[in-house]
């Protein structure tokens, strides 16, 4: 059987509300009411599609990693050394929040959000496969050091700068603001360095406990 088109366009276009208006005023900000006003569709037609905001939450979550697919497939690519892979992926990464900061909010009230649930619904939708594949290439970088501490640090680094935009703005008004790929690299040279440095320290530590 096949899909009207207008109900497969309207799904498609209530979803892409939706990333703007829950990455604008997290889940508890937006009622269904309001999603359905900023579609101008009925509170009753909006149902139809989506029996309940838990519902619509989660497919918008996966709505907003779906767009964003062929970014993250390149980032988690598994050839090359684990250094390029580890470069690849800060790159891939910071490009995805760059190019798409609904994305970026959406992740980052969820992280601040209190709600566990929800946390770890964003968790197995959103973060798990590129945590894990971070994981991996961590261990393989540096086998010693805590690969779950790394993987923080790299995904809150990328955060993080992302968030202090508007202070560096003001603090450097006169500056241009360098393109993604650039701050790409000067991410990830700083955290290869720091990951490769630890695994030193760590393996010479090693050496002295056992002599």
């Amino acid at each position: 059987m096949s899909i009207n088109p207008n109900i497969s366009n309207l799904r498609h276009e209530i979803l892409g509300v939706s990333v703007s208006l829950f990455a604008e005023a997290g889940y508890s900000g937006v009622s269904m009411r309001d999603i359905a006003k900023s579609v101008g569709v009925t509170p009753a037609a909006l149902y139809y599609h989506f029996p309940d905001k838990q519902t619509l939450y989660v497919e918008t979550v996966r709505f907003a990693l779906d767009r964003n697919e062929n970014q993250i497939e390149k980032a988690l690519a598994t050839d090359g050394t684990p250094e390029e892979r580890f470069m690849r992926f800060i790159k891939g990464y910071i490009l995805l929040i760059h190019d798409d900061p609904d994305f970026r909010r959406l992740v980052q009230r969820e992280i601040l959000d209190t709600n566990a649930e929800r946390q770890e619904l964003l968790f197995q939708t959103a973060l798990k496969k590129e945590y894990c594949s971070l994981i991996e290439i961590v261990s393989q970088i540096a086998p010693s050091v805590n690969a779950h501490v790394m993987a923080v640090t790299v995904i809150t680094s990328v955060l993080y700068h992302f968030e202090m935009a508007p202070i560096k703005r003001m603090a450097s008004a006169q500056l241009e603001e360098p393109l993604p790929i650039t701050i790409a690299e000067h991410l990830g040279q700083i955290l290869l360095y720091g990951l490769k440095g630890n695994e030193g320290q760590n393996t010479n530590e090693n050496s002295q406990t056992e002599t």
